[in-house]
C-alpha cells in the first residue's frame, strides 16, 4: 500500500501549498472594498492569460458557465449551429435544449475528430449566426482544432461559442477573436473548484428576459459581484493564477509528462484512444480488453494510491480509463501503476 496518494484525475487536481494558504482564512464579505478590488485583479490576470477582452466570474460550476452562454444565445434568438464528438458536446446540446435555442446538432464519433471539411460547408451556407463546440473533449482525450473552427467563423461572420473548461490552463488560449469562452477554476488552473469563467466580447439583450443568475448582463453593472460569492475560493485561484503566470514552461511541462505517459502505456500493448495531432496534452484515455473491468483496474489502482478517472458512467459504459496530467508528480513513482496495469492487460 502507497503511504501517499497520486492524484491522476482531471478534477479535482493537486492544489499546491501557495493555494492552500489563504483559502482556510475568515471569509470576508463580497460587497467588502477589498474583494471587490481582487476580483477586479483576478478578471485582469484571467484576461492577461486568454487575450479575451471581457471576463465575469460566477460562483459555480463550468456548468453555470455555459447555461450563461446558453442564455445570451437565447438573447441572440438566431440559428446556430453545435458540434459534438463526446460527453462534454453532448451536453451543450441538451444545455441548446433546456433553452429551447434555434439549433443544428452534428454529431460525430467518440475519440473521432470533427468533419472540418463538412463544418466548412455548413458555416458557408449562411445558415447559421453562431457555432458552439467544446475544444478540449475530456471524455475522450480529443483537442478539436479550435483555431480552424475560428477562421471558417470568422470569414462568415458567424458568432463563435467554446467550451474551454479542461483546456484553459492546459494549452495556450487566445480568445481576442472569440464571442463566448467558458472556463474553470478547478482543472488546470489548479485552484479549488467551485468558480466559473465567462469570457466575452459584449452582451447581448433583447425583449426577452433570463434568470437572474443567468444574466451575464447584471454581472458586468454590478462591477462582477451581482450576487454573494466566496472570497476564500476568489483568493486561492488569484494565488492559482499567480503561480500560472511565473510558470514559464508550464505547457511543456504538461505536454512531456502526458508523452511520457503514453509511451509506458505504448510499452505494455496498452490501446490509446486519441492519438497524434488531435490528442489531448493533459488527458489519456485507455481501452481496456474486454476481460478487464475498468471498475475493477480502478479500484485497484485506487487501493495502491494512484486516482484514476474511471468512475463517470460514460467511462463504465465503454470500459475506458483515464490517465490526467493536470497535477504534479515524480515520473518513477507511477511505474507500480503501470505494472499493474500491464498484469490486467496481458493477464
Amino acid at each position: 500500500m502507497r503511504s501517499k496518494k497520486i492524484n491522476l484525475l482531471p478534477g479535482p487536481v493537486f492544489i499546491v501549498e501557495e493555494v492552500k494558504k489563504n483559502f482556510g482564512r475568515v471569509p470576508i464579505s463580497h460587497r467588502a472594498p477589498n474583494f471587490i478590488k481582487e476580483i477586479s485583479e483576478v478578471k485582469e490576470m484571467l484576461k492577461c492569460i486568454s487575450r479575451a477582452k471581457n471576463v465575469e466570474i460566477c460562483l459555480g460550476s463550468g456548468t453555470l458557465a455555459n447555461d450563461l452562454i446558453a442564455a445570451q444565445l437565447y438573447l441572440i434568438n438566431k440559428k446556430g449551429l453545435i458540434l459534438s464528438n463526446g460527453e462534454f458536446g453532448s451536453r451543450l446540446i441538451d444545455h441548446a435544449k433546456r433553452f429551447q435555442l434555434n439549433f443544428k446538432a452534428i454529431r460525430f464519433k467518440w475519440g473521432k475528430p470533427f468533419d472540418y471539411k463538412k463544418i466548412e460547408k455548413l458555416i458557408n451556407s449562411k445558415k447559421f449566426d453562431w457555432i458552439w463546440f467544446v475544444h478540449h473533449e475530456t471524455s475522450t482525450g480529443m483537442l478539436n482544432d479550435f483555431s480552424l473552427i475560428q477562421d471558417f467563423a470568422n470569414k462568415n461572420r458567424v458568432k463563435i461559442c467554446v467550451d474551454c473548461i479542461s483546456s484553459i490552463g492546459a494549452v495556450q488560449l487566445d480568445f481576442s477573436k472569440i464571442d463566448f469562452a467558458s472556463g474553470t477554476s478547478g482543472k488546470a488552473l489548479a485552484s479549488y473548484p467551485g468558480l466559473s469563467f465567462v469570457f466575452y466580447k459584449k452582451i447581448y439583450s433583447a425583449k426577452r428576459t433570463v434568470p437572474r443568475y443567468l444574466d451575464l448582463r447584471l454581472y458586468k453593472k454590478s462591477k462582477g459581484v451581482p450576487f454573494t460569492s466566496s472570497s476564500n475560493l476568489l483568493s486561492a485561484l488569484k494565488d492559482a493564477l499567480n503561480q500560472f503566470l511565473i510558470d514559464a514552461v508550464r505547457f511543456e511541462k504538461i505536454k512531456s509528462q502526458t508523452l511520457w505517459i503514453r509511451k509506458k502505456l505504448a510499452e505494455i500493448n496498452a490501446k490509446v484512444l486519441v492519438e497524434g495531432k488531435y490528442s489531448s496534452p493533459i488527458i489519456t484515455t485507455i481501452v481496456l480488453p474486454s476481460h478487464v473491468s475498468s471498475e475493477k483496474i480502478g479500484n485497484k489502482l485506487k487501493s495502491i494510491g494512484y486516482h484514476i478517472h474511471y468512475q463517470s458512467s460514460y467511462l463504465k459504459k465503454r470500459n475506458w480509463i483515464q490517465i490526467s496530467s493536470m497535477s504534479r508528480y515524480c515520473e518513477k513513482n507511477l511505474e507500480p501503476l503501470f505494472y499493474e496495469l500491464k498484469k490486467e492487460i496481458n493477464g
